[in-house]
């Protein structure tokens, strides 16, 4: 069973683009890492899928489920 879906989510912070064109599909066994540099946008992507932030553009649909950022 699909939890999490994200469609094409976009950030950006004054006219610069974070990240664009991210898509994911999480499933109810599945576990996610994200890895990348500093200031890649990984803390504000799982901000956004947890709906702490809002996306400058994209659509997420989730269930009704616990997002723990750790």
């Amino acid at each position: 069973m699909i939890i999490l879906q994200a469609n094409k989510i976009e950030r950006s912070f004054a006219g610069e683009v974070l990240f664009d064109n991210i898509n994911l599909q999480v499933d109810e066994r599945d576990r996610i890492a994200l890895v990348g540099k500093n200031g890649a946008g990984k803390s504000t992507l799982l901000k956004i899928l947890v709906g702490e932030e809002e996306p400058t553009s994209g659509e997420i649909n989730k269930k009704k489920i616990f997002l723990c950022l750790t």
